[in-house]
């Protein structure tokens, strides 16, 4: 009797799998066919295995709850140059071939972004950027508090400039390009045009020698403001040009003898 009732367990195993496999190759189908995936046990039982299915079919390419997702690790040596250490896009209400088509343009798009960062001078010109549009909206708050009134009437800009400055030089955690983006906030939110000079005679005096100090550290950290490759990357940011023609530009100015270091004047050209 024990080994009947073994058998007939063993039957209804390779029964329901059997039965699971069926259902497998007909979500499949409908899916391959683009047709609309069936509501009730098909969905519900293989929605896990749909997951593993497409999730090792096109790289990048993720699944969660039946929708598709694009999601990739930035490579470590580019995170802190793009401010991010994952890409996660959703591909929205699409069917599987869809999404396939999505996400091999991504990877596509990706792949030749990472070969550019893999340019020294791209990747500087970048990380300047990140970390520029990362500071921007805490040097935006200072200065509107600043023309509010709103700060303790302790502040004082110069002496802000001061520690500042010192903080952003020392920090042994700091480069070069944390120090630039760090001195160009100081500089904008300590000697902008909202800041009145100081009445006192000694820092009236001090303050245009500290203003001149964090110019000549931004000029040889960042590099002459009038060069063609700092001229472009400004003219990138103003007019707001994607990531994918910016890199476009930068190749094409890198082939010439000029730009590439972005050392030589535009007027050499006049």
């Amino acid at each position: 009797m024990a080994g009947d009732c073994n058998s007939l367990a063993e039957t209804h195993a390779w029964f329901d799998s059997r039965v699971a496999h069926h259902n497998a190759i007909v979500l499949i189908f409908l899916i391959l066919l683009d047709l609309p995936l069936l509501r009730g046990p098909y969905l519900d039982t293989f929605q896990g295995f749909l997951d593993t299915m497409t999730a090792h079919t096109v790289d990048h390419l993720k699944v969660n709850g039946g929708r598709f997702y694009y999601r990739r690790r930035v490579p470590i040596r580019h995170q802190k140059t793009l401010g991010i250490k994952n890409w996660n896009r959703p591909c929205g209400k699409v069917s599987y071939q869809h999404a396939v088509v999505l996400v091999t343009e991504w990877t596509a798009q990706h792949d030749a972004m990472i070969e550019a960062l893999d340019n020294p001078e791209t990747a500087k010109q970048v990380r300047q950027e990140t970390e520029s549009d990362t500071m921007a909206p805490v040097v935006a708050n200072v200065v509107k508090a600043q023309k509010a009134g709103t700060l303790p009437p302790s502040f004082d800009p110069l002496d802000a400039a001061h520690a500042g400055y010192e903080a952003a030089y020392n920090n042994p955690t700091f480069d070069d390009q944390d120090r630039l983006v760090r001195f160009r906030a100081i500089l904008e939110a300590s000697f902008g045009s909202h800041v009145v000079p100081p009445i006192d005679p000694d820092e009236r005096d001090e303050f245009p020698v500290v203003k001149r100090k964090l110019e000549r550290r931004i000029t040889e950290l960042g590099g002459n403001p009038n060069t063609i490759t700092a001229m472009s990357e400004a003219y990138f940011k103003k007019n707001q040009i994607k990531p994918e023609g910016r890199n476009k530009y930068r190749r094409v100015m890198c082939g010439s003898q000029w730009t590439c270091h972005g050392f030589v004047p535009p007027q050499v050209l006049v």
